[in-house]
Order: structure tokens, then C-alpha cells, then sequence
């Protein structure tokens, strides 16, 4: 575990928990897991999603996105359960901190245009939305839009899990959104790129309306010199 820590700048802990409710580290955040007195906090490895998940499936698993439990920064776990002699005797596996993606995703949201991660189970679990449909939750909490009553949302987010989508103009909590998908087959997720069109529309509006503007100043431009030539023709 030690050689696995510190030969990759992915993982943010490598651990084995045993079946009696005992768990080993590797990592570097000890300070995390010890009170301001001194007491070691109590953990329940057993109720752990990823413990409880690669016991019940008996192979290698990746959790959904879960808030660490000692530092509350969102990751995923993969892990998997060790036997002797077909026996369960531990879950052995290893945290990966996703700040860096959670960073990247709220620094895109831009006048109006955003870019979201869904789960493999058709869940928003980084965006920078803070409500609505597209607003991130953690896995336990989150909303699987393949079953959104929004039938054109469900189905685009059926098929971005599947295969890159192209742009589709869906209506979502009222609004008229650009969305394009595409699949990140390595772990099962989707990248869903969203722009409000209204927002996207404004840049060619205001060109449009601008040209409006000079059209009706060239116009009555031409009509005034218009007059004054025939009255000059007249004289």
C-alpha cells in the first residue's frame, strides 16, 4: 500500500478493512482522523458504501461520488473483497479525490453556459448549477434523469451515457437549452455540455437589431436628400 501511495498522484488513500470492523490506512491526512484532544474518531467501516457494495457484488466495484468521511472533499472509492478458503476475511481499495474535476466544472459556467458530469446512473454529480435539474448531488441523493418526466431530457441523457450526441435543443425547468453529450467510457460516465439559448441568441439579437438601427437611419437619410432633390429640381 505504501509503494501504491506513493507512486501515484491519484489516490488519495489506499486501505484493507477487516471483517471485525478493523481498518489500515495509507494515506497522508492522519491529523484528519484524531479529535483536537487527542481521540481517535469512531468509524463504522462495515456501513461503508464501499464496503457494504463490493461484499454484496463480491468483485471489484467504484462507489458513485461520496463526501469523504473524515474530510467531507468528494471522491470515489474502488474496492474489492478478499477471500481465503471462500471466506470473506476483508475489502481492500483505494480513494480518489475529485477535486480537480469538481474545480474544472464550476470554473466553466459562463453567461449562461455550463458543463455538467452524470454518473453511469444518470445522475448530475458535478455541476456548477446550485438548483434545478442539473444541480449536483451526492449519489445516495441524486435523481436518475434517464427517469425524468422530461421524456426528450431522459432519452438525450440515455444516449450522451452511450455515445457522443451531436447539439439537441430540450426545454429544462422552463428554459430552451443547446445540450451536447458524450460518453467517458473508462469509468461509465457522460459529459453534458448546456448553453441557455436565450443567452446564446443575445450576441446575433443585438447585431440584428443594430442593423435594424442603421438600416432605418440610412433610410431616412435617403428620403430627406430624396426631398431636397426634388425641391432643388423644382426650383
Amino acid at each position: 500500500m505504501l509503494a501504491m501511495f506513493e507512486n501515484s498522484e491519484k489516490l488519495s488513500s489506499c486501505f484493507v478493512a477487516t471483517t471485525d470492523g478493523c481498518i489500515l490506512f495509507v494515506d497522508d491526512r492522519a491529523a484528519a482522523y484524531v479529535s483536537e484532544v487527542g481521540e481517535v474518531y469512531s468509524f463504522a467501516v462495515r456501513e461503508r458504501p464501499w464496503y457494504t457494495q463490493a461484499v454484496s457484488e463480491g468483485e471489484l466495484i467504484f462507489t458513485g461520488v461520496e463526501l469523504d468521511a473524515f474530510t467531507d472533499i468528494p471522491g470515489l472509492v474502488c474496492a474489492a473483497p478478499v477471500y481465503r478458503d471462500g471466506e470473506l476475511v476483508a475489502v481492500v481499495g483505494a480513494d480518489i479525490f475529485l477535486t480537480s474535476i469538481s474545480d474544472y466544472v464550476k470554473s466553466t459556467a459562463s453567461e449562461g453556459s455550463f458543463v455538467c458530469v452524470m454518473s453511469e446512473g444518470g445522475q448530475v454529480i458535478f455541476s456548477p448549477e446550485e438548483d434545478g435539474v442539473f444541480a449536483a448531488e451526492l449519489s445516495a441523493n441524486a435523481p436518475d434523469l434517464r427517469e425524468n418526466e422530461n421524456e426528450e431530457l431522459a432519452a438525450f441523457v440515455t444516449r450522451a451515457l452511450r455515445e457522443i450526441t451531436g447539439v439537441s435543443q430540450i426545454t429544462v425547468d422552463g428554459k430552451e437549452y443547446y445540450i451536447s453529450g458524450a460518453p467517458l467510457n473508462t469509468v461509465g460516465w457522460a459529459v453534458l455540455s448546456v448553453a441557455d439559448k436565450e443567452v446564446t441568441h443575445q450576441p446575433t439579437a443585438a447585431m440584428v437589431e443594430q442593423y435594424n438601427d442603421i438600416n432605418d437611419d440610412a433610410l431616412l437619410s435617403y428620403k430627406e436628400h430624396s426631398c431636397n432633390s426634388e425641391i432643388t429640381s423644382i426650383e
